[in-house]
């Protein structure tokens, strides 16, 4: 069986696959906020699928004081993950968007 590539994998839903079939990142590894890192993730460990459970989150207290670069990174690291994938012909994605947005203005 192939190995299936978590983002956010130190993360409250990433955390939650165990087991030998996952290999599972976080944001110190890869900042999937820039695309080179997105790709860089895919090329080194080859996946055939991506679980992308990766997204900046704050607590009620960030997401409130930091709505819009919130949203912007989450948006991105979205974007970057799933055009990589597609790139990189991973053949099964899913995607857990993590978007903060509460009346940014």
């Amino acid at each position: 069986m192939s190995k299936i590539l978590v983002t956010g994998g130190n993360g409250l839903v990433g955390s939650q696959f165990i087991g030998d079939d996952y290999i599972k990142f976080g944001s110190k590894e890869y900042n999937l906020i820039d695309p080179v890192f997105a790709n860089l993730m895919l090329r080194i460990n080859k996946p055939k699928s991506v679980i992308h459970c990766a997204g900046k989150v704050g607590g009620v207290g960030g997401n409130m004081n930091h709505k819009g670069e919130f949203f912007y990174q989450n948006i991105m690291m979205n974007t970057n993950v799933i055009e990589e994938c597609r790139k990189n012909n991973v053949e099964d994605l899913v995607v857990f968007c993590q978007l903060v947005y509460s009346q940014m203005m």
